[in-house]
């Protein structure tokens, strides 16, 4: 769970308990609604608060912003607010998806323009020591057959997911799961630790966001207003640390390559007053592992008309468009068409080609092999190729005599055939 300031820390395994009716309260769907589909380049998720007791994730909402310059946002129109907490988005095909803690997950229909609430997201694997199923903070990029990869921070038992709790030390980790082929990003499975980190309380460590910065994959890690980043050469293994990259410069991340101009752009949720009030900045990085410094606010509370936002925190960036297929993706109310975008900072394959996507495309277009017809009433029959075969001749010249082999033979200049 997202962790800001030492307020929020102190507040944590409080917070923790709460979810659990949290979890029970969303469940059920709530209703559809309808946007005006977003055509700008680039899409923002986020989670805000516009009353009292923003510390407490039971009263953030999630909202979806639109830009054309990664540095200017604006509110999709007809948006309506909803209860959620530590949004991530990802364009595929026709259908945008928005997970956000405690599972719960939109579905955004691009051709009609209604937000369907699809339910909870499960969770499943060999998850030993934690809450069967349960996770926050999810980041999604995208593996090699098209397919969701969900990088998380497991719920933990009778323990604050993000920090030790009542404990005075502890191990923190954060896993990454496949999404289940034919789910429609319904279902994960577990696969292994992506990373992990031994804490002291009131250390925290929580809010992955994965993106590939066109050469490796890297991983920030939230440690309440600092970031760490983590890298990898392939999507699904285990990441090694590179350093502290946001050194009270803000936590809670997000990272993206710009298809455009090749820069990787980080965001950060900065707190700007001890009321726990906050915005998104962002910052330029030639690789999204060295240390951060200048930052530009890009979100505020003047984002949403009519309501003052006192805490603007958890961004996501993905881009736009449809992106590569995804053959195994299809499932009930999936959307995505066949499609997948694979291009954005947390949207690539897990075997990217370093070169220029609308997030980047990191993965080819498969080729479709085609199949003969198995239809009783057809037959398939190959026309058989005729052999040619080859002839030797003898040649002569003077005393030299020599033999030539071929379909048409012919003897060198200055020789004759024999016979």
């Amino acid at each position: 769970m997202r962790r800001i300031t030492s307020v929020i820390l102190t507040t944590a395994f409080t917070l923790f308990l709460a979810t659990f009716s949290f979890v029970q309260r969303v469940e059920a769907n709530d209703p559809d609604f309808t946007i005006t589909p977003p055509t700008m380049k680039y899409l923002m998720a986020f989670h805000g608060c516009t009353g009292g007791n923003c510390q407490d994730p039971h009263n953030h909402e999630v909202y979806l912003a639109q830009s054309d310059d990664g540095l200017k946002y604006s509110l999709v129109p007809g948006w309506k607010p909803y209860s959620g907490s530590v949004p991530t988005v990802f364009r595929r095909g026709n259908t945008i998806f928005i997970y956000n803690a405690w599972t719960n997950l939109r579905k955004i229909d691009l051709q009609t323009g209604v937000v369907h609430d699809a339910g909870i997201a499960k969770l499943t694997g060999n998850l030993v020591g934690f809450e069967q199923g349960g996770f926050v903070d999810p980041s999604i990029a995208q593996g090699s057959d098209g397919r969701f990869v969900m990088f998380y921070l497991p719920t933990q038992a009778a323990s604050d997911p993000a920090g030790c709790g009542n404990q005075s030390s502890c191990v923190r980790e954060i896993h990454y799961a496949e999404e289940v082929a034919g789910s429609g990003g319904t279902r994960f499975d577990d696969k292994g630790i992506a990373a992990s980190k031994n804490l002291v309380s009131p250390q925290t460590f929580s809010d992955p966001d994965i993106f590939f910065n066109g050469s490796k994959w890297v991983l920030l890690v939230s440690e309440g207003p600092n970031v760490e980043a983590f890298t990898s050469s392939t999507l699904e293994s285990s990441y090694t640390s590179a350093g502290i990259i946001s050194k009270n410069s803000g936590g809670v991340p997000a990272g993206f390559r710009d298809p455009n101009s090749g820069q990787i752009w980080i965001f950060t949720t900065k707190d700007i007053d001890t009321a726990g009030s906050s915005v998104i900045r962002r910052t330029v990085s030639s690789t999204g592992t060295e240390e951060l410094k200048t930052f530009d606010v890009v979100i505020d509370s003047t984002i949403y008309q009519g309501k003052k936002l006192s805490t603007i925190a958890s961004p996501s960036l993905a881009i736009n468009n449809q992106g590569a297929p995804c053959p195994t993706c299809a499932g009930n109310n999936n959307g995505n068409s066949g499609q997948q975008n694979n291009q954005n900072s947390n949207q690539q394959s897990s075997s990217p080609t370093p070169s220029a996507t609308p997030m980047e495309s990191s993965s080819p277009t498969p080729t479709p092999t085609p199949t003969p017809s198995s239809s009783p009433s057809k037959k398939v029959s190959a026309t058989p190729t005729p052999t040619v075969k080859s002839t030797t001749i003898t040649c002569v010249k003077g005393k030299i005599t020599t033999k030539v082999t071929g379909i048409n033979p012919k003897c060198p200049s200055g020789y004759t055939k024999k016979g």
